[in-house]
């Protein structure tokens, strides 16, 4: 059981010492992103595929780590990463998607208010800057994973639920430089997302369709949940954190309700034990997958709520998020075993239940900002 005195601070000496194997293992080449037999190393990932999304949530650990222990290691190892985050958002800029939020809000945004580092806050705005130009100005949406000059496979025309944690990425960039051209973008990116995408009883949908060129809304689309008309249980977090976030940069009360909204359904649909299900609506015949993941982002959201002032519900929503991070504190959600490289078992990965680095690092999030420790990087 996890607890304020020696609980938290075991399970983050546990993941330092995952993250201190895992750098190791991994060098600077592979990108974590689901397990293969309890292992990240075991599936190689390039960071310059379009499609890579999941490093920064290893760098985003690394620098909790530095910011825990004061170890330089972690730094070189950063450090060593910087080249390449620099080519991703210049040399091949066409050739990235939506993610950049979720990429250099966990890595030179996290780099850049840990150390200062120019260099950092150069190439994040950079990144703020490419995500920017994603934006489809007659549907007012941040299109997600087609290339940026309109060629190859055609999937043009999407936003996505998993961008409202992308935005902060921008919120960060008009705070920094003053220019509005940052929060335009993100509020009405934000906007659309409760326009078309939260239902009347703030389930979530996965994606939306629309017209590229005239902006003409076509529909609620399905990616990554059950289907059209379900709740993917992960989705429901990222809308929950992300409109939590925005509040907090905007002071938008239609943000605030929205998260309050988001995380009232979530909560209802949760077991005793506070593990969600992947999908919240599901026939009686799908399989029925736990999603630690969706569980430790939806944590670190309630977290966020649990710290606004304006949100009336705080003690509720804190103590919830206590309760979901003491449950995947031990088995079979924690992973123990020493030959693990995860740190929680059991998240949804597609038709896979694996370790997610995903989940791992919502995870170490939420334990040091449950003792006050943790740098707001989004």
């Amino acid at each position: 059981m996890v607890n304020r005195q020696s609980g938290i601070a075991q399970q983050l000496e546990s993941i330092i010492g995952k993250i201190d194997r895992n750098m190791e293992l991994l060098g600077v080449e592979n990108a974590p992103c689901y397990t293969v037999d309890g292992q990240y190393s075991k599936l190689r990932e390039r960071f310059d595929h379009r499609f890579q999304w999941t490093l920064s949530f290893f760098t985003g650990m690394i620098v909790h780590a530095f910011r825990y222990t004061g170890d330089p290691k972690y730094l070189r190892y950063m450090n060593r990463l910087q080249n390449d985050y620099r080519k991703k958002v210049t040399v091949d800029a066409l050739e990235t998607m939506h993610d950049l939020g979720f990429l250099y809000s966990l890595s030179e945004v996290a780099l850049y208010k840990t150390t200062g580092d120019r260099n950092a806050r150069e190439i994040a705005l950079l990144a703020a800057t490419e995500l920017a130009k994603r934006f489809n100005v007659n549907g007012r949406f941040i299109d997600a994973w087609s290339r940026m000059d309109g060629t190859g496979e055609d999937v043009s025309g999407l936003m996505i639920i998993d961008s409202m944690m992308n935005l902060p990425l921008l919120f960060w960039a008009w705070e920094e430089t003053g220019h509005h051209f940052y929060k335009d973008v993100a509020e009405a990116h934000a906007d659309t997302t409760i326009r078309c995408m939260i239902r009347d009883d703030h389930s979530v949908c996965h994606a939306y369709k629309f017209d590229r060129m005239s902006g003409e809304s076509e529909g609620e689309r399905n990616h990554c949940g059950y289907g059209v008309g379900s709740a993917w249980a992960r989705g429901t977090a990222w809308a929950l954190y992300g409109f939590a976030v925005a509040y907090r940069y905007t002071g938008k009360a239609a943000y605030l309700k929205e998260a309050e909204g988001i995380a009232d359904f979530f909560i209802r649909q949760l077991p005793e034990n506070g593990v969600p299900i992947w999908d919240f609506r599901l026939p009686e015949t799908a399989p029925r997958w736990i999603d630690t993941s969706a569980c430790a982002i939806a944590a670190c959201g309630l977290l966020e709520l649990s710290d606004t002032e304006a949100c009336g519900d705080r003690a509720r929503y804190g103590a919830q998020a206590a309760k979901m991070i003491e449950t995947l504190s031990s088995p079979p959600y924690f992973a123990e075993e020493p030959e693990a490289e995860n740190i929680l078992h059991l998240a949804q990965c597609g038709e896979l239940q694996a370790g997610a680095i995903w989940g791992d690092y919502f995870y170490m999030e939420a334990l040091l900002r449950l003792e006050r420790q943790a740098e707001r990087f989004w």
